[in-house]
């Protein structure tokens, strides 16, 4: 609101048309759904290739949809406890990356996730897969140990 409404209420409706429109600039600006979720690719049995677990953020989730060769999109949750149309047992994950064939967008109300498509149309062979998801396991054992001498 401007300095001039608070200063003076010479005009009450001037303010309020103001502030009015202020709000309005301040909602749009904040993107179509920070308020009401995020737009995530949908997990179901029809899309999900697999499920990855201690992964720790969404470069991570990428590098392991990178690393199964069917994957097309997919989605990392910090927390995320699957509803019974998700086909899932509807207990608790934590750090879960799936990887997906395609992408149905739904809202949820997540805090911490995020969905993509796979960057990197080239197929990774086998025995190199296993290697980059070896040198991932190595370096987060490494970051965990590290994290633990630190306390």
């Amino acid at each position: 609101m401007s300095m001039r409404c608070l200063r003076t209420l010479t005009s009450p409706w001037w303010c309020l048309q103001v502030l009015l429109v202020s709000l309005i600039l301040e909602v749009n600006s904040l993107g179509s759904n920070v308020n009401f979720g995020t737009e995530l690719c949908q997990v179901t049995n029809e899309t999900r290739l697999g499920e990855g677990y201690n992964i720790q953020n969404k470069e991570r989730c990428k590098q392991f949809c990178v690393m199964n060769p069917e994957c097309a999109y997919w989605t990392w949750y910090k927390s995320h406890r699957p509803l019974p149309s998700e086909g899932l047992d509807g207990q608790l994950r934590e750090n879960v990356c799936y990887a997906l064939s395609s992408c149905n967008l739904s809202t949820d109300s997540c805090l911490d996730c995020a969905s993509g498509e796979r960057e990197s149309t080239e197929r990774i062979p086998r025995d190199q897969a296993r290697d980059m998801a070896e040198k991932i396991i190595r370096e987060e054992k490494l970051r965990r140990a590290l994290k633990r001498e630190d306390l």
